[in-house]
């Protein structure tokens, strides 16, 4: 979710998600894979590096009423 959330708006390389997030990159790696296999997000060739973004808005829309789904319980 914190990738989806980082991305949400702009693209970033998986170098610029370990930085901000402090997370490995080989668990961004995996994260984003999987993230592309469910067609969550989606990657593009920026000079050598590839950068991921959200797929589309309906991805934002469904994370942000999962958030308050979440939170009305708790």
């Amino acid at each position: 979710m914190r990738i989806i959330l980082l991305i949400a708006h702009q693209s970033l390389s998986v170098g610029e998600i370990t930085n901000r997030l402090d997370i490995s990159q080989s668990a961004v790696s995996h994260h984003l894979q999987t993230l592309r296999q469910l067609n969550l997000v989606t990657n593009v060739r920026v000079g050598r590096e590839m950068h991921y973004q959200v797929t589309d808005q309906h991805v934002l829309q469904i994370f942000e009423l999962t958030r308050k789904h979440v939170l009305e319980e708790s």
